[in-house]
């Protein structure tokens, strides 16, 4: 369908019921008004470059398949606008340039207002240097919602749809099981975004402003302590499982570490020599360096692990490029080969590690330094100890007081 664009005609433009209609442009050859079935509206323009399909017998350059180029989204992008950029654009194609190679990714950037796109200004924008956790926030929002909202215009984005990502998440999970603690991360860092994107003037308003789900409201309780048969199961049940989630268990068992602290844990972050894991202060939950002592069975679960080639982190599904993302996929897969009689969580190898070291007689100083909990009052202005040789002594009993308890 060919007409001369108007303000007026594509303000009415209605969206089709499925698939989308394309409005050519009488005034602009190759401009078009594309209209989704979400009601979304964007402009492209549409040409052949000549030369790309050879030449003729007498040396004329052929044109070549045809190009589509998205210019922007309405009405973010005028009609105006748009004209005036695709005559540019024209004028490159006459000269046999392809515009695409050089610009299509920075008019993406600026004009492409999908979720995907969106996601992704934020993550630079919002998150890359200024919360620490960044990569947990990026690596949720591409295994949760970008597969599901990724390809759709922000704007279009309903309470109802936020709603059916937590569904998927309470109800089903992966493999049938619920994700409590992934669906409060997703509302989360989705109402950030969406934040964002109303900050931005991109939305009217964020859907999921207030959105509340009592079934997720977090426990408030710190963990429990487990008990030594529940401790044996999980062991043993990790080192069934093996590489890469049973070994993380293991290593958040003996080290009473942060599930983070080892799920984004690096070969460069380990040295050798002195056998530590040295976690800067970029990604560790007070801001700053932590170094944990690796002695006995954690050393040995390090050396154990094969430098991957395709990148530099510890435990990784795909060949060291993305650090593993799913504390509750890997707990699953525990709790199907070591059932026990009352619920338990990642965390509650902290509390069972502090608990125990109490009982062993190491001072509090010390199990608090080995936690990596943050100094109090004046101690944290003028305390500049890094306890590393009492945090390995402590590791080292309750290492050997742990392989006791599991029988090994």
């Amino acid at each position: 369908m060919k007409s001369r664009l108007q303000d007026q005609t594509i303000k009415s433009a209605k969206a089709p019921r499925t698939g989308k209609t394309e409005i050519k442009d009488a005034i602009v050859p190759g401009l078009m008004l594309r209209v989704t079935s979400h009601g979304a509206k964007s402009f492209c323009l549409v040409y052949k470059v000549p030369g790309e399909g050879g030449t003729t017998k007498t040396g004329k350059p052929r044109k070549g398949k045809p190009h589509r180029f998205t210019l922007g989204t309405y009405p973010m992008m005028s009609l105006t606008d748009a004209r005036v950029r695709a005559r540019e654009l024209l004028e490159q194609v006459d000269l046999g340039i392809d515009p695409r190679p050089k610009r299509l990714e920075e008019v993406r950037e600026q004009n492409d207002d999908t979720v995907a796109a969106v996601a992704k200004r934020f993550i630079t924008q919002e998150c890359k240097g200024y919360i620490k956790s960044w990569r947990r926030i990026e690596q949720t929002l591409a295994l949760h919602v970008l597969p599901t909202l990724g390809g759709r215009p922000i704007e279009s984005i309903e309470r109802k749809d936020i709603h059916k990502l937590v569904d998927v998440l309470v109800d089903e999970g992966r493999e049938g099981g619920p994700l409590p603690g992934a669906a409060r991360e997703v509302m989360k860092h989705v109402h950030r975004l969406f934040d964002f994107a109303f900050d931005q003037g991109i939305i009217k308003a964020n859907p999921a402003h207030k959105l509340k789900r009592k079934a997720l409201k977090a426990n408030g309780e710190a963990g429990r302590e487990l008990t030594d048969a529940e401790l044996r199961a999980i062991w043993k049940a990790a080192c069934d499982i093996g590489y890469p989630d049973g070994d993380w268990i293991r290593l958040l068992m003996l080290t009473g570490a942060r599930r983070n602290e080892w799920a984004d844990a690096t070969h460069s972050e380990i040295d050798t020599e002195a056998r530590t894991h040295n976690i800067p202060s970029s990604r560790y939950k007070t801001g700053r360096d932590h170094t944990v002592p690796l002695v006995g069975p954690a050393w040995e679960i390090y050396q154990s692990i094969q430098r991957l080639d395709g990148g530099d982190f510890l435990f990784s599904t795909t060949g060291g490029r993305v650090a593993i993302n799913s504390a509750s996929y890997a707990k699953k897969k525990i709790d199907k080969l070591a059932p026990t009689d009352k619920p338990w969580r990642i965390h509650d190898f902290r509390v069972t590690c502090e608990t125990r070291l109490a009982a062993l007689g190491v001072k509090p100083d010390h199990f608090e330094a080995v936690l990596g909990h943050a100094k109090k009052g004046m101690e944290k202005v003028y305390n500049k100890h890094s306890y590393l040789a009492e945090k390995r002594e402590a590791l080292d009993l309750y290492a050997a007081h742990l392989m006791e308890v599991v029988g090994q």
